[in-house]
């Protein structure tokens, strides 16, 4: 079937994807209906406008670059790509350049388009989820661990040094057991609260396991691990006095120190900064014995 030539603007325009022609020069001489709906520009708006002004200034520069040399290979170009819409919002498109000629003369190239934004949302949401822990808001495990080997192998190359903390909820099985548990995970939420309040910004703080938790403190030498320490229990404190809870929350911590020297795995870390925080709970059980 020959589909009438009369037929093709309303073909192209209910495309879902995006299309628009390029001259030599990368300026804008045609784009269909749903070019002009994803960017929120009028079609006499675009026309005429060098493709690569829509892109974010930093992407400029490359994208021409790859496009001129794919015109001299007439190799086509795939890639993804931030788009800046009419409200200077970033969206994305899914791109495919293909290139133009009139017999052995190139005449330019066409762009096709699908926007990808909610894809790369969703995406990005759930990465976000693989990582954080629901209840408290916190890095999980996973999270901690892929971002902690970040900062470690930055650590080793800087050449500066780092604690991690590990630290457990004291007695909250009992709390479960006695008072349910919602009560319990209201302690773990509390826990991840003082932890938030002891640590800065740039520290890296996860509950771990079910009433474990562990912080990477970003250039903090053996030297800290002292007022650290003190700091977390004077924050305890200060949470048991002004909350009326039906039980006085506890932690048991172990600091264990990162050298960039003689440098250390994250799991490593944990095991020492464990066995540190397990002889603190010992201690803690002799003393109420």
């Amino acid at each position: 079937m020959v589909i009438p030539v009369n037929y093709l603007p309303a073909l192209l325009d209910n495309m879902n994807e995006l299309l628009f022609l390029c001259d030599n020069r990368h300026r804008i001489t045609f784009c269909n209906r749903r070019s002009s709906e994803v960017l929120g520009r009028k079609e006499e708006e675009l026309i005429g406008r060098d493709i690569f002004k829509l892109l974010p200034e930093h992407c400029q520069k490359e994208m021409r670059n790859k496009t001129e040399a794919g015109s001299r290979s007439r190799r086509p170009l795939s890639c993804e790509l931030p788009i800046l819409n009419r409200e200077g919002r970033t969206i994305t498109l899914k791109v495919s350049v293909s290139y133009l000629s009139e017999g052995a003369k190139k005449a330019g190239f066409m762009v096709l388009a699908e926007d990808v934004s909610e894809r790369k949302r969703a995406e990005e949401e759930l990465r976000a989820l693989t990582l954080v822990d629901e209840l408290t808001g916190l890095y999980n495990r996973r999270g901690f661990i892929t971002l902690a080997q970040q900062q470690l192998k930055i650590a080793k190359r800087m050449k500066r040094e780092m604690l991690l903390l590990f630290a457990d909820v004291d007695q909250l099985k009992l709390v479960n057991d006695t008072l349910g548990h919602q009560e319990g995970d209201r302690a773990l939420i509390d826990t991840a609260h003082i932890l938030k309040q002891t640590f800065r910004e740039p520290d890296i703080i996860a509950r771990i396991g079910g009433d474990e938790f562990a912080a990477l403190i970003i250039e903090a030498s053996r030297a800290d691990s002292e007022a650290i320490a003190g700091r977390l229990k004077e924050n305890i404190r200060a949470f048991n006095r002004k909350r009326a809870r039906p039980y006085h929350l506890s932690l048991s911590a172990g600091i264990a120190h990162f050298d960039p020297a003689s440098p250390s795995f994250v799991n490593e870390l944990l095991e020492q900064a464990d066995r540190l925080m397990y002889e603190e709970k010992r201690l803690k059980q002799v003393f109420r014995d």
